[in-house]
């Protein structure tokens, strides 16, 4: 396969309870309208039902086709970038910063004011370490 490891068919598929529930479901009535139709020779049933398969097999293939990539590392697209502090920063209390219409958690070694501009200058797990774009957004008084 090209230098691809080779999967099972299920085993790539990323299956939540919403697509389970709608395949099971689809599954379900599908049968029985085709049942039902052949029982009492109903045409309209047998089409329904039928035409419940071909969605319910679309939905199979679909999630089947489904590309499974990981997104790029937030690290390397957010370090570099400058934000603004939507809740303030201190030392020993991480704050708010929005950057590139995203919300982060952040640290820092100074304390830096709401409304601050602020660079991203690394990513640590879930935070982000940020300094501040001049000396003027720094917090002076210690409170």
């Amino acid at each position: 396969m090209g230098g691809q490891a080779s999967v099972g068919f299920f085993s790539r598929l990323r299956w939540g309870v919403g697509s389970t529930a709608l395949v099971i479901g689809l599954t379900a009535v599908a049968a029985y309208l085709i049942a039902t139709g052949i029982e009492y020779n109903d045409a309209l049933r047998l089409f329904s039902g039928g035409i419940l398969a071909i969605v319910d097999i679309i939905i199979i293939v679909a999630k089947g086709l489904e590309r499974i990539t990981p997104m790029k590392p937030p690290s390397e697209s957010l370090v570099g970038r400058s934000g603004v502090v939507v809740i303030s920063i201190r030392p020993s209390k991480p704050g708010v910063v929005r950057v590139d219409n995203e919300l982060w958690s952040a640290i820092s070694d100074l304390e830096i004011k709401e409304g601050s501009r602020v660079i991203v200058v690394e990513r640590q797990g879930l935070y982000v370490k940020v300094k501040p774009v001049s000396d003027k957004n720094i917090a002076t008084d210690k409170a």
